[in-house]
C-alpha cells in the first residue's frame, strides 16, 4: 500500500499538469511582427522585429513594447514572421538602432522623425528618436 499511493499520486499529478505551454519570445515577436507588417516583405518584418528588440533594451518586454507601438499581435503568425523574428532575435538590425517605425504616407510622423530615418523599405520608415 505504501508503494502504490506515491505512484498513484505521481500519475495523478502528471495527468493534471497544464498541457498548454506559454508562448516563447520568438512566438511573441513573430505575432507582433505579423500584426505590424503582415503584407510587407521580409526586410520590413526583420526591421519591425529589430525595433521591438531595440526598445526592449531599455527594460521593456516584447508585449509591452509591441503594445506601446500600437501593434495588435497576429493570432497565427506567418512562417515569414517567424523567420524574421528569429533573425531579429539573433541580432540582425537593418535599422541601425531605430526605435520607431511608421508608414511613409504618415505626414505627421514624417514631419517629426523624417530627419532621423535610418532605414526605409516597402513604404515603411524606421527612425531613432
Amino acid at each position: 500500500m505504501k508503494i502504490i499511493l506515491p505512484l498513484l499520486l505521481s500519475v495523478t499529478l502528471a495527468c493534471t499538469a497544464p498541457t498548454s505551454a506559454m508562448p516563447s519570445e520568438t512566438d511573441l515577436l513573430a505575432a507582433y511582427i505579423d500584426g505590424a507588417a503582415k503584407d510587407a516583405g521580409l526586410s520590413v518584418m526583420c526591421a519591425v522585429g529589430a525595433v521591438i528588440i531595440n526598445r526592449c533594451v531599455y527594460g521593456g518586454s516584447i508585449v509591452s513594447e509591441g503594445t506601446a507601438l500600437g501593434i495588435t499581435p497576429s493570432p497565427s503568425p506567418s512562417p515569414m514572421a517567424y523567420y524574421a523574428a528569429s533573425l531579429a532575435a539573433d541580432g540582425l538590425d537593418v535599422t541601425d538602432g531605430a526605435v520607431i517605425f511608421f508608414k511613409s504616407t504618415d505626414t505627421d510622423a514624417m514631419h517629426l522623425y523624417g530627419k532621423l530615418i535610418t532605414y526605409s523599405a516597402d513604404g515603411y520608415c524606421f527612425a531613432r528618436k
